[in-house]
């Protein structure tokens, strides 16, 4: 919380982030097995657009929903709205279909298996 008792910024990309995690096991895609095959989906550039203050102790609901595939990236965009539905904020993430390697990590194009979730799943 800050000094006017308005959620702290950096709060909602955590919970971006957590969401983001949540959306790939709701939709049987576990980040966990990605990452024992060597696939990761790093963070390449995120942002939000604040529309109206939460406060602290406020409830809130946050909506993710995958957008945005190109062959090596997609987005995730979220929305966290007031229980009444009114939007007080808009985020996204955009990540990429890495693997990590020897030589460090690199994009690589999304497999067919999962290019259906990806291409604006629930």
């Amino acid at each position: 919380m800050d000094s006017a008792g308005i959620v702290f910024y950096p709060n909602y990309f955590q919970w971006f982030d957590n969401a983001t995690h949540d959306l790939f096991r709701a939709n049987g895609i576990a980040l966990k097995d990605l990452a024992r095959e060597g696939v990761v989906v790093p963070i390449l550039s995120a942002g939000v657009e604040f529309k109206a203050p939460l406060h602290y102790d406020e409830e809130f609901r946050l909506r993710s929903r995958f957008a945005d595939l190109t062959e090596k990236t997609f987005r995730v965009r979220h929305e966290v709205s007031s229980p009444e539905g009114k939007t007080l904020s808009e985020g996204w993430e955009l990540r990429g279909w890495a693997r990590l390697g020897p030589e460090g990590i690199h994009l690589e194009p999304v497999p067919a298996r999962h290019r259906a979730v990806l291409e604006g799943g629930p």
